[in-house]
């Protein structure tokens, strides 16, 4: 129902004829809505007002004037509706006072009829407010997070102009932030190694690139720098930058002289034996230089791995090469005081007239492995935030589909069987005519809100389980000449419902790609149940399509079906492989963990 329509029919000539109307369009409206005459005295409410303010429609016709519904200082902002001319509208945003005292936001739209009197149409705004908020406090913690960064972040047009910096990339260059503000990034990267601009400029949306280049400090000294730079959807670049320069310094270092390497470095004869040994390897092992000269190496190696080490160390003396040493294994010294210490480990053979030697680079890695584990529980709490979003999504379709049956299907249902009584009243005039067109609209509409209903969340998932749930998709999804064969397993228990919902939103999804997309004429639905697995399978005979383009598709934004389905088999602990080809038709397979709902 449009205010243009109410205004119509309420402005109309015969509006004696059409009040009666007015007032039941009225009074049947989702969103509040009250008239009131230039004295601010109260004509008419309907029930979705009575509902919003918490007074009985009596109360609120006895009301003097409707100042008593506002805040003190909104009396002032309403005022403003009192200008408008006959015909015209203002929309606002303002609190009503409820009849226990308490305020809820509203948005109102305020039309002044021909009679003089105002009309108001009021919508609770209250869950639209809680968003915004929620909202932004979210970005306003992920634009702290920006800020207290210790790394440099920025972001630049295409062009190159600065749009954000953080304190960090300030401090990295001595440049204010106004400063950096009105300047590009060829401003601050050295000419030579203009090139990386070039490299992140052909980048695509949703792409990312790793670069190593020399930025020009405010003083003129040069600053390298690692960059991990990423473009955005809108085009503009969003870029991590961390200076190396101390690193740069460091490997200079290492190549004259040992002893000032940052990291453990010991030199080992071909027996074995330790010949040096820098004062960052006794710190990583608590012995004293001394201690460790001319003693064999295995005496930093674990006693779990001490027997086969002189058997490794004679492998490699037979190929010498740099490289690391146990790749794709977890490697661990030994302390002095008993401890093993997780590192990493470089080598490097040295020929020298005294015969050869090797080089092994010790890299302590406790707080990598540390950070590993915080990444590893960080992806599970993101894992399991996100698991608990679709659920909230699956909640949120839920409470709206039971809305749309009950509230709207019911107000529906009424709105025909009024028509239809108007229809038998109303004899053969034109009147019955229009009455039963108008019937027949309003069964379709009751139709359109039902399958609207089923389809963001059917109850048949709810009350009979996964099994009855395909089915239905399958029978109201299925129509023309695709011909559909289900199969599914026999006595299937309930399932967890992320487990239940996936399969569900799987199965619908790839069955919507295949009445949309595909040309199939037959497709294949299979459910196979096995011990703590469930198998979902469905296959078709249509067109087909390239995964990997369709990948990319979804992550550009053009479409999100095959991504949507992967990520959320992906949040429910499954995994799910799609196989097709142009001309072959689509196989879609997804297994999940088949956990048995709590009773």
């Amino acid at each position: 129902m449009s205010l243009g329509w109410l205004r119509r029919q309420f402005n109309s000539p015969a509006s004696t004829r059409g009040d009666n109307r007015y007032e039941d369009l009225i009074e049947q409206a989702v969103f509040g809505v009250v008239v009131r005459r230039p004295d601010r005295s109260i004509v008419l409410v309907n029930a979705a007002f009575c509902r919003i303010t918490g007074y009985t429609a009596e109360e609120l016709l006895q009301m003097e004037t409707t100042n008593r519904l506002l805040k003190p200082e909104d009396t002032v902002a309403s005022d403003s509706v009192e200008t408008l001319k006959p015909g015209e509208s203002m929309q606002m945003e303002t609190e009503l006072r409820r009849k226990d005292g308490s305020f809820v936001p509203i948005e109102a739209t305020t039309l002044r009829l021909l009679n003089g009197n105002l009309q108001s149409t009021l919508q609770d705004i209250t869950d639209r407010r809680r968003a915004e908020k929620a909202r932004a406090e979210s970005e306003q913690r992920y634009q702290d997070l920006v800020e207290q960064a210790l790394e440099g972040i920025l972001v630049r047009r295409h062009s190159g102009e600065f749009l954000y910096v953080n304190p960090a990339f300030c401090r990295m260059l001595g440049y204010s932030r106004g400063a950096l503000l009105g300047m590009s990034i060829r401003d601050v990267v050295h000419t030579e190694d203009a090139a990386t601009i070039e490299q992140v400029q052909r980048l695509t949306p949703g792409e990312s690139a790793r670069t190593e280049k020399r930025m020009r400090h405010k003083d003129g000294h040069v600053v390298h720098v690692e960059v991990s730079a990423h473009r955005l959807p809108n085009g503009d670049v969003q870029s991590t930058v961390q200076d190396v320069s101390e690193s740069r310094r460091a490997e200079e270092r290492f190549r004259t002289m040992v002893e000032g390497s940052p990291n453990a470095m010991l030199m080992v004869s071909e027996r074995g034996l330790i010949v040096l040994a820098n004062p960052q390897t006794e710190r990583l092992f608590g012995y004293r230089g001394e201690e460790l000269l001319g003693q064999s190496i295995e005496m930093l190696v674990p006693r779990s791995s001490r027997d086969r080490h002189p058997r490794l160390r004679a492998d490699y003396q037979r190929e010498p090469q740099m490289r690391s040493m146990g790749a794709g294994r977890d490697l661990h010294g030994l302390r002095k005081d008993g401890t093993e210490v997780p590192v990493e480990i470089g080598l490097n053979p040295i020929e020298t007239p005294g015969g050869r030697f090797v080089l092994a680079s010790i890299i302590d890695i406790s707080e990598r492995k540390a950070a590993e584990a915080r990444d590893r529980e960080h992806q599970e709490e993101m894992r399991v935030m996100s698991q608990r979003l679709l659920e909230a999504q699956e909640t949120e379709r839920r409470a709206i589909a039971r809305e749309l049956h009950d509230e709207v299907g019911q107000a529906l249902t009424a709105t025909r069987l009024n028509l239809q009584q108007l229809v038998q009243e109303a004899g053969q005039g034109g009147l019955s005519k229009r009455a039963e067109e108008a019937s027949a609209m309003v069964a379709q509409l009751l139709q359109q809100v039902r399958q609207l209903s089923l389809d963001l969340h059917p109850s048949v998932l709810d009350d009979l389980g996964l099994a009855a749930a395909l089915n239905w998709v399958v029978r109201t999804r299925a129509g023309g000449d695709i011909q559909v064969h289900l199969e599914l397993a026999e006595g299937l228990p309930r399932f967890a419902e992320v487990t239940e919902h996936t399969a569900f939103r799987v199965c619908q999804e790839a069955l919507s790609n295949v009445l949309r997309h595909s040309g199939a004429r037959k497709v294949t639905v299979i459910l196979r149940y096995a011990g703590d697995s469930l198998e979902l399978v469905i296959s078709d005979d249509g067109c087909g399509f390239e995964p990997d383009a369709a990948y990319k598709h979804a992550h550009e934004g053009k479409s999100l079906g095959v991504l949507g389905m992967r990520e959320r088999v992906r949040l429910a602990g499954g995994r799910i492989a799609i196989e097709s080809n142009l001309g072959k038709g689509t196989h879609v397979q997804v297994w999940l963990p088949a956990m048995r709902r709590a009773p």
